[in-house]
């Protein structure tokens, strides 16, 4: 396991991930912008938390107050990067685990706001999810 701990040790950790003759598992809480992990550098990737912008941030609570929408679609854009750094040019493929309980929520709510291939994605896992016995 490689940890990246800080937005300095990000470098440094896709550096040892690659160069790695053993698979290894990249944990961070900030990986989904600005990475590029092809192929089998990244074939499964874990979203805990829906990536909400942090409204302890007086702009971005303002501005959601403002307007929810864009909130919502900035909310939308961030999970689609987010998961597409698995899935880097057509010959690629990986799978995504969203944990958080409040995503088939935002998926419902939002739809509108997300890529047709993305709910072609996430619905099926959904439906799946809501039918299984607790």
């Amino acid at each position: 396991m490689i940890f990246v701990e800080s937005s300095e040790a990000k470098g440094r950790a896709l550096d040892d991930h690659r160069a790695s003759s053993r698979p290894t598992v990249l944990l961070s809480p900030s990986l989904r912008e600005g990475v590029d992990l092809p192929d089998d550098f990244l074939r499964f990737q874990i979203i805990t938390k829906v990536p909400y912008p942090d409204l302890g941030d007086p702009w971005t609570a303002a501005r959601q107050e403002r307007d929810p929408r864009w909130y919502a679609l900035e909310t939308a854009k961030a999970l689609v990067q987010t998961y597409g750094r698995s899935c880097r040019h057509a010959g690629d493929h990986g799978v995504t685990y969203v944990l958080d309980a409040h995503f088939a929520r935002f998926l419902q709510r939002y739809r509108p706001l997300l890529p047709t291939w993305f709910r072609e994605a996430a619905e099926p896992a959904l439906r799946a999810a809501k039918a299984r016995p607790s």
